[in-house]
């Protein structure tokens, strides 16, 4: 058996999970970590289920859960299982959900495969001792972090039928970050805490944290390295309501389409009413503008009543999938909306911007995707042990 300490870092989100693994130093002398994202679609599978040949363990999964109970995850489930799949909802909050615990027993599973991989070793040979560190939405972190706390220490194994796999979890602690503020430190900072230049004027002035989910916002104000608590606000607005929007514009016209179709068209532009495509460049642009007035109106209302100074704020750091640039011509970020509305308010603040960097195979550099700061973060977090 080959003896490990890991981190195994987890950002639940409502489209997928992410979860970074670290484990020993690398020849940089810096902390060696993966990131990986996962399906968080779960379905409930019977006993005796045979996985058609058309999958493989590679893409789908099937584990049983200490109640018993077997679930399937990954390519299987979404196409076999969609219907009946349970999800990530903003109405079930994350340290009680059951999807979470769904989603850690899988999280547990990639971390002894990358291990497997980081190691040159089959993932049955190593005995891991974890740390656990969980992102949760800043309201959840007084309470919630005690509740993920005991329910994480009580997994004592994960056991998966497909792929063939069981191990006894030692878990060593479990450290519960906000989100946010996670996503601040993974702008500011990379592994080793090294200070990224690009970014160190945040540092020394006052940056507005938006962190953009699917159900709700999270707002607040971080001075340096402080956070404001008069400033933290959590408004029930978020992705779901452009989608939202949109499914209410096309039932106005007697158009009916599932979900996955209408997300695909927040992204594309466009969405197929049978052979008949539509184009909604005009109606996302104003859906967009519609959410981000909703939002810096909550805010500059809540922050007046605190009496904190918008102009005093001089940077707008937003986060989550509402952060990532928009692939359609003429329709921007619902960032870039959110500045503009908010520069009626606080006119010289500006938008933190990342500039996209590639690796030698052409694809995205985690550290210029804002919708992976989060995660990034956390991991800079959990390197102070």
């Amino acid at each position: 058996m080959k003896v490990l300490d890991a981190n195994l870092v987890i950002d639940m989100g409502n489209s997928e999970t992410r979860v970074l693994v670290q484990s020993g130093k690398g020849r940089s002398g810096l902390i060696r970590q993966r990131l990986v994202t996962l399906s968080n679609m779960f379905s409930q599978i019977t006993e005796g289920y045979k996985v058609p040949d058309t999958y493989t363990d590679e893409d789908s999964y099937i584990f049983r859960t200490p109640e018993g109970e077997l679930y399937g995850n990954g390519l299987l489930v979404e196409r076999e299982f969609s219907m009946g799949s349970l999800r990530p909802t903003s109405l079930d909050p994350k340290p009680t959900s059951k999807v979470t615990m769904l989603s850690i027993q899988r999280a547990f599973f990639e971390g002894y495969r990358i291990l497997g991989e980081m190691e040159r070793c089959s993932p049955k040979s190593l005995d891991v001792t974890w740390r656990v560190v969980f992102l949760l939405p800043p309201n959840d972190i007084s309470t919630g972090a005690k509740v993920l706390y005991d329910r994480i220490s009580e997994l004592k194994e994960i056991n998966f039928v497909f792929p063939e796999f069981h191990a006894d979890l030692k878990i060593a602690g479990v450290q519960a970050y906000s989100e946010g503020f996670a996503a601040y430190i993974g702008t500011v900072m990379g592994r080793g805490f090294q200070v990224n230049a690009d970014y160190q004027h945040l540092l020394t002035s006052k940056t507005l944290v938006v962190d953009i989910g699917a159900g709700t916002t999270d707002f607040f104000v971080i001075e340096g390295m402080d956070t404001i608590d008069s400033t933290r606000l959590t408004l029930p607005t978020g992705g779901n309501n452009i989608i939202a929007r949109l499914n209410q514009a096309l039932v106005s016209k007697n158009i009916q389409l599932p979900k996955s179709e209408l997300e695909k068209g927040v992204i594309e532009g466009k969405i197929k009413d049978g052979r008949n495509t539509i184009n909604l460049t005009k109606s996302l642009a104003v859906f967009k503008s519609e959410v981000a007035n909703i939002l810096i109106g909550g805010l500059t209302s809540y922050l007046e009543a605190n009496g904190y100074p918008l102009r005093s704020i001089e940077n707008l750091l937003v986060v989550g999938g509402g952060s990532l640039a928009s692939k359609v011509e003429g329709v921007e970020s619902l960032s870039t909306y959110l500045v503009n509305r908010l520069k009626d308010f606080a006119p010289n603040i500006e938008l933190v911007t990342f500039e996209e960097k590639v690796d030698e195979y052409g694809n995205q550099l985690p550290e210029s995707n804002p919708r992976l700061l989060n995660i990034l973060g956390a991991g800079v977090l959990a390197e102070r042990g």
